[in-house]
């Protein structure tokens, strides 16, 4: 909807996180629950409504650096866009989505590196926009 909208991290204090390693089978679980508010558009007057995420990951992670597993997504926005073009009945839906994730980590020197790939299919939509979503990201901590 346009990205001269201002956008409220919610990584400081609107996400909650929670890890569990199972250390003797080298498995990851995490749950992650995120709340996305952002500002107008003032060139559009596009008010995009208050959207919650929760994540839900399980990795099982090989000596090699090498990790596969699946994640899970719930996607809810709480209230409808608002302003000119708002449609689809203002986006105030659902979706969920399942699918595979691929990491993998190693030692660059003394940083870490990290490579994260997943897949996620949309189903159970209302409201929102359906599809395929596909995710690459890398890491460098030095």
């Amino acid at each position: 909807m346009g990205r001269r909208a201002h956008w409220v991290d919610p990584q400081t204090n609107r996400r909650l996180d929670y890890t569990k390693i199972i250390p003797e089978d080298n498995i990851e679980l995490t749950g992650i629950w995120q709340m996305e508010f952002d500002t107008e558009d003032h060139a559009t007057h596009y008010q995009n409504g208050i959207l919650s995420d929760l994540e839900v990951l399980a990795i099982k992670r090989f000596k090699n650096g090498l990790g596969i597993g699946f994640v899970e997504s719930w996607i809810q926005q709480v209230n409808d866009d608002a302003g000119a073009p708002a449609a689809l009945n203002g986006f105030a839906g659902r979706a969920f989505g399942i699918g595979p994730i691929a990491t993998y980590s190693t030692k660059v020197g003394k940083s870490h590196l990290d490579f994260n790939a997943r897949w996620i299919h949309d189903f159970g939509v209302s409201k929102r926009v359906e599809g395929d979503a596909f995710n690459f990201s890398a890491s460098l901590k030095f």
